[in-house]
């Protein structure tokens, strides 16, 4: 007597508990990794964020300070 495909589809219904524990353990394994890339990045943005703001105060501090040398120059050439 051959058994059709039908009727082995019909009598495999549901998933054995190895086949639900292993799905679960590659899902969290692909959770945590997706996890941590995407904290990973976070911390980069916000280390750039810092490292872009020191270099804007920076860039802004000397040109503060060369405006003072320059206005320094100026005063000092119109008294002499």
């Amino acid at each position: 007597m051959k058994i059709s495909l039908k009727q082995k589809l019909s009598k495999n219904q549901g998933f054995t508990l190895v086949e639900l524990m292993l799905y679960f353990t590659v899902t969290s394994i692909i959770l945590t990794v997706v996890v941590l890339i995407f904290m990973n990045l976070m911390d980069s943005r916000i280390k750039i964020q810092a490292h872009n703001e020191v270099n804007r105060s920076g860039r802004y501090a000397i040109e503060v300070i060369s405006n003072e040398i320059s206005d320094a120059f100026l005063i000092k050439a119109a008294n002499e």
